[in-house]
């Protein structure tokens, strides 16, 4: 009979001694034979190190390891070019034991790496650029970006990235670029504008504690604003920052809106409903502000409709982030509306949202869309009907006058990159409205499902207008 016993309860006992009892009877009899004691002991010992293609450092990071030095652990350090030109590398550990025999372990350390250094194309999709091995990166890779690069045919997924001197990120119309970290712009020359989120794209972040350095130039594009004020005719549009920094108001270079006259940068007064002057120099983070229309920047006449791409430009936002919404007299129903917005640069879900702080606001978000004008949009009093509406049951559009569908824009619950929108606080006083990447629920408020921007309906029977 075969039999193991294990020792597991005597591990440290210095003198450990086995015993064999047998109990027997007249003519028996027992016998023991090939008895094994077996196990694993660490070593604790020092190892010659050796690493081909590799640089060699002591635990410090900073000094070179000397060839055939015993030492318990070591720092490696690949260059820029091995990151790029090699996929692992070998690493052999040789320990002396006690009894002066030598034994030798190999240690294979993956490059995690993905580079970008290529002028030979500019597709991110290309699959047989990326160095040191042909493969687009996945959400497990980090990625070096040394020349520009478009995410132009297919999501994007990294660990984390770096743009180096030299390069540049565009992420296209329609793409998301998912990182599980950080991003970091690491050019010198106009930094901005080398790393690109273009209109209706998504940057998605899934740590967030993760911080991001360098700025970015995130756009949206707006259609047949107005801003005709001879003829009564002012678009507004509901906007939000999704990055840290952007200058509000004024003419100075980097300004969001140079051609809005500083008196018509609005934020929302909760306590009767009106807008007036903003007095922030940057846009503060998860606040909605109401911008009137640039002047002069049609075509001839200079009161035409235009198009235009708005540039926000700043560190992208990441991490929970927080914004104090307010109900100021508990005895007036109407009050507690707050104009607040997407702080991100990926689109959000309002659900989830709401699901996080349900119980501070309702579960609706109001989206300016003007259907048809009225002078004035201003006041407790106002009694049109010009927001489109998104709750727990579904979304409307904006109708008015009541019952009058002017618009096709119907919310879905998405609500875009730069875009301001309204709620209504539940509980009297002052409290955070907290965006978070996760809520218990464990659903994420940040997502790539695509939504409509409210500013205004090409496709609908009238124009809107807000005259302030």
């Amino acid at each position: 009979q075969n039999m193991t016993v294990p020792l597991n309860a005597y591990l440290g006992i210095a003198n450990l001694k086995v015993r064999f009892r047998y109990l027997a009877y007249w003519g028996d009899g027992v016998a023991i034979d090939n008895v094994k004691l077996f196990g694993d002991k660490p070593l604790s010992t020092s190892f010659v190190w050796n690493a081909p293609n590799i640089g060699i450092f002591n635990s410090n990071c900073s000094t070179p390891y000397v060839d055939g030095t015993p030492t318990a652990s070591i720092c490696i350090k690949p260059t820029d070019g091995q990151l790029q030109s090699i996929a692992n590398w070998n690493i052999s550990a040789v320990a002396t034991l006690s009894n002066g025999c030598t034994t030798t372990g190999v240690i294979t350390v993956h490059n995690n790496n993905k580079v970008w250094d290529t002028t030979a194309s500019t597709t991110w999709g290309a699959t047989d650029k990326w160095l040191p091995t042909n493969e687009i990166p996945d959400i497990g890779k980090c990625v070096i970006v040394k020349k520009p690069v478009n995410l132009l045919n297919v999501d994007g997924f990294a660990k984390n990235i770096k743009i180096q001197p030299g390069g540049s990120l565009n992420i296209k119309k329609g793409r998301t670029l998912t990182v599980t970290d950080y991003i970091k712009n690491e050019t010198t020359v106009n930094n901005e504008d080398q790393l690109v989120l273009e209109s209706d794209a998504n940057f998605i972040q899934l740590n967030g504690t993760a911080a991001n350095s360098g700025k970015m130039t995130a756009m949206r594009e707006v259609i047949g604003l107005v801003n005709d004020p001879a003829g009564r005719k002012v678009d507004y549009v509901y906007w939000s920052s999704p990055v840290a920094g952007q200058i509000t108001k004024g003419t100075a270079p980097g300004a969001f809106s140079p051609g809005t006259p500083p008196n018509r940068f609005f934020y929302y007064l909760e306590s009767n409903d009106r807008f007036y002057e903003t007095g922030d120099p940057t846009f503060r983070l998860g606040r909605g502000y109401a911008v009137q229309a640039e002047a002069n920047q049609g075509p001839f006449p200079n009161t035409a409709p235009y198009t235009k791409n708005y540039l926000f430009k700043g560190t992208p936002n990441n991490g929970d982030i927080s914004f104090n919404i307010i109900k100021s007299s508990a005895a007036v129903s109407v009050h507690g509306y707050n104009l607040v917005g997407n702080p991100y640069p990926s689109n959000i879900k309002f659900d989830e949202l709401y699901a996080g702080n349900s119980g501070l606001i309702y579960n609706t978000a109001w989206f300016w869309n003007n259907a048809t004008y009225e002078q004035y949009q201003q006041g407790s009093s106002y009694g049109g009907n010009n927001y489109a509406v998104y709750n727990g049951t579904g979304g409307t559009p904006a109708t008015t006058p009541s019952g009058v569908v002017y618009s096709t824009k119907v919310p879905n619950g998405i609500i875009k990159v730069g875009q301001g929108f309204l709620v209504q606080k539940k509980v009297l006083g002052t409290d955070p409205l907290n965006f978070k990447h996760f809520y218990t629920s464990g659903n994420k408020l940040r997502v790539s499902d695509t939504g409509e921007f409210f500013q205004k309906d090409a496709t609908g029977k009238n124009r809107y207008w807000l005259s302030l």
